[in-house]
């Protein structure tokens, strides 16, 4: 994590952020790339996914989706701030389906995601 990020909170050994890893050499050029990353395929067995999450509020735009049939059936953002808050998907309706998680950053501008999903 760029130490300018500060804490980003959360539980765990690892995080998925989208602006650490960014190309460029300074914040702005990092600022504007965009991608999304995809989990591989998992079936839904419990009720809730837990996860945490910042950076931006852009809903479609920063967020973490997640993909059912390859539609959005859940999303998050973040709250505008790069300190990472706790989140459910409550996936009771949707117990034995194969699902993905997908974390999407297509904002161009300061307002990157950062998540961290804890699956079952």
């Amino acid at each position: 994590m760029p130490a300018y990020q500060g804490d980003v909170g959360g539980p765990g050994l690892r995080v998925v952020n989208s602006h650490a890893s960014a190309p460029g050499n300074d914040t702005a050029e990092k600022d504007k790339q965009t991608g999304k990353l995809t989990s591989r395929p998992f079936t839904i067995e419990r009720n809730f996914i837990t996860f945490w999450i910042g950076g931006g509020q852009h809903p479609g735009k920063t967020c973490l989706n997640l993909l059912i049939d390859g539609k959005v059936v859940e999303s998050a953002t973040g709250h505008n701030d790069n300190h990472m808050r706790f989140e459910v998907f409550d996936v009771r309706k949707y117990q034995g389906k194969s699902a993905r998680l997908e974390i999407v950053d297509q904002e161009t501008g300061p307002g990157a995601i950062s998540a961290l999903a804890e699956l079952p």
